[in-house]
């Protein structure tokens, strides 16, 4: 799995700012899910685990949109 930014250069991380959400979306940052065994169904979810500075980590449910052709 890797994280692009706008401009679709690899990124280390994101900055968040409290209370203050984020989307993840081509054309802005995102995240490209690589070696996969299946493919994901759109309108499915799948774990993702979040690693903070000071939290931790979390795991969270993401919803799999329609494939975006770039």
């Amino acid at each position: 799995m890797r994280l692009y930014n706008a401009e679709h250069a690899e990124a280390t991380g994101i900055d968040l700012e409290p209370g203050r959400p984020i989307a993840l979306k081509p054309g802005r940052m995102h995240i490209h899910v690589e070696g996969l065994q299946t493919k994901l169904a759109t309108h499915s979810k799948m774990p993702l685990t979040l690693t903070f500075a000071r939290a931790g980590t979390v795991e969270v449910q993401v919803l799999i949109e329609a494939e975006v052709s770039h």
